[in-house]
């Protein structure tokens, strides 16, 4: 379970930001074109709402841009003049998180411009936003079908595969990327992580490894690694991998936490606590660490200290920490109170499992 949240994470991080990444640059440029196209089609407008829409978009006045382009959609303007509104309110209802007004103004672009492609690729990115993600695979689909090797596409099409759990399509998807362009770190990662989720870890390893030749300090790619390492048995080269992540960036939540229980885990009871101590300096409100931490405290038999962390953890939501804490530390959540049997509880039954995240 605790790989899969991480598979999701992954694949929201590098599909739904990347996307919004692109779109910021697409509708910047777009602003440029503007001039460009009316000088070519000499196209002229009377009264011209979508002229000081387009103004007033790149002065950040997105409402007041709205409103222009929303002028030109309800006049008895032409097709071709509603068409660039739609395209363009679609836009900034981007920039506001709006996203089904977004979807609406783009499809109603498409209906004049039916393979508009940046009309699609914006449409799909929302879609994706909603969770509507078989709609922004049907999307990507027009989109390949106009293009087979639009890599923005191919990549973010593979993202929503992965959203589906359909990990062999996904690989597809990044292994075409991957032929395209050798050093696509994204498309390597992302398909190293698929490999992982297989448990195909000989491909997985082949892939991260890959992309650490080309970007050496890249720290999504070493935290995969040492989460192969560590599933594979690999405990100490793991250590050293998120040691490495924490060299490069201290405020590597993840890394600490991470490494916290793998030194619990082969005894270390005091190098894991100063790995969760460092986790609640960086977020105080995760119950996890403190679930963690406490645990670490009762295998150094501190059960006071121990019982003052399993308590937090419960009042933070933490689920296992809610599961034992009467039974551990008192029947009226005293942290103070430690019952003889709290270890059984703790770390019998299959209660408390590591969590990796």
């Amino acid at each position: 379970m605790a790989a899969f949240a991480t598979a999701l994470n992954y694949s929201r991080y590098f599909f739904c930001f990347l996307a919004l990444h692109k779109k910021q640059i697409a509708m910047k440029n777009s602003i440029k074109i503007l001039s460009l196209f009316v000088l070519l089609t000499g196209t002229v407008y009377t009264q011209s709402w979508n002229d000081s829409g387009f103004q007033k978009y790149e002065d950040q006045d997105i409402e007041g841009a709205i409103t222009d382009f929303s002028n030109t959609i309800y006049s008895n303007a032409n097709k071709e003049d509603k068409g660039f509104a739609y395209y363009y309110r679609g836009m900034c209802y981007s920039l506001l998180n709006k996203h089904h007004k977004a979807i609406n103004d783009f499809s109603a672009t498409l209906k004049v411009r039916p393979k508009q492609k940046s009309a699609l690729q914006h449409r799909a990115y929302h879609k994706c936003m909603i969770s509507n993600i078989k709609g922004a695979i049907r999307d990507f689909n027009v989109l390949l079908e106009l293009e087979s090797t639009d890599q923005f596409s191919l990549y973010n099409r593979g993202g929503c595969f992965q959203r589906l759990l359909d990990y062999d399509a996904a690989i597809k998807d990044y292994t075409a990327l991957i032929a395209l362009d050798r050093e696509d770190v994204s498309a390597l990662m992302q398909r190293a992580w698929c490999f992982y989720i297989k448990k195909d870890y000989t491909n997985a390893y082949h892939d991260i490894n890959a992309t650490l030749k080309i970007d050496y300090n890249n720290t999504n790619a070493r935290h995969i690694r040492a989460v192969i390492k560590e599933t594979t048995g690999d405990t100490l080269d793991a250590i050293l991998e998120y040691t490495q992540i924490l060299k490069l960036d201290e405020s590597a939540y993840n890394s600490y936490h991470n490494r916290g229980l793998l030194y619990m885990n082969i005894g270390l009871y005091e190098k894991s606590l100063d790995d969760f101590n460092a986790c609640i300096a960086l977020d105080p409100k995760r119950g996890s660490t403190f679930y963690n931490r406490g645990r670490a405290y009762f295998l150094m038999e501190q059960y006071q200290r121990g019982c003052v962390d399993i308590y937090k953890a419960a009042y933070l939501g933490h689920e296992l920490a809610k599961q034992v804490v009467k039974k551990a530390c008192g029947e009226k959540y005293n942290p103070y109170y430690f019952q003889g049997d709290a270890q059984s509880y703790l770390f019998g039954g299959g209660i408390a499992v590591s969590k990796r995240i």
